[in-house]
């Protein structure tokens, strides 16, 4: 998973990263047999993928995303929110870059 750095809780680690302090803060609140699953990384996972979007996606999809109980559609989310993101900085690259475009030779020293 890229890691778009969208607020301060992601911004400098990736999702790899804060999944393995998440377990790690959550390893003492689980029996053994629960930590060692594969199925509870992968469910960490989501969360901390979700929490990584804070600050982009609405109060509403936050809260759908975190009462959500299936995995797979807490990841989906977290898909389809940062490839939206990632359209909008692409957009606004594309923008900015349009604009120097049309700037002419005065902004030849930035482009």
């Amino acid at each position: 998973m890229e890691n778009y750095g969208l607020n301060y809780y992601s911004a400098f680690s990736s999702i790899p990263q804060l999944t393995s302090v998440a377990l790690e803060m959550l390893e003492p609140y689980y029996s053994s047999e629960v930590n060692g699953s594969e199925e509870h990384e992968m469910e960490v996972t989501s969360f901390v993928a979700i929490r990584a979007l804070t600050g982009f996606c609405s109060p509403r999809e936050m809260a759908a995303a975190l009462q959500c109980k299936n995995t797979i559609e807490r990841f989906n989310a977290a898909y389809d929110l940062m490839r939206q993101h990632k359209a909008l900085l692409e957009n606004m690259a594309e923008y900015a870059s349009q604009d120097l475009r049309n700037c002419g030779e005065e902004c030849t020293d930035l482009w």
